[in-house]
């Protein structure tokens, strides 16, 4: 996830979204680029570049960093595990603890 990882960081970011960032890609966090758009990911690079060299990361850029921090800020190991386990109790059922390994939790 070198998108949220850039993100969490505080750096500006633009690409593909690669299909499976359009979980987290938005106008606000990012300058994301249609699949094939080359010459719009060129243009988007250029853009980030000139946003920094110019300073203007106090305006644009640091709305889209911001924006980007708290995308990425929402993506924690806690929710992660927390969200696999509610998947694995939705599909395992009532004795989803059967399956667990060590002592049974519920």
């Amino acid at each position: 996830m070198p998108p949220l990882e850039a993100m969490a960081s505080g750096c500006l970011v633009c690409g593909f979204d690669g299909h499976g960032g359009s979980d987290f890609a938005s106008a606000d966090n990012g300058l994301w680029i249609a699949e094939g758009d080359h010459d719009g990911y060129a243009h988007a690079v250029a853009r980030c570049l000139a946003m920094a060299q110019d300073g203007r990361t106090d305006t644009e850029g640091q709305r889209r960093i911001a924006a980007g921090q708290l995308t990425a800020a929402a993506y924690s190991r806690e929710r992660f595990d927390a969200e696999l386990q509610t998947a694995w109790r939705a599909l395992l059922g009532p004795d989803w603890d059967e399956y667990q390994a060590g002592p049974a939790r519920r």
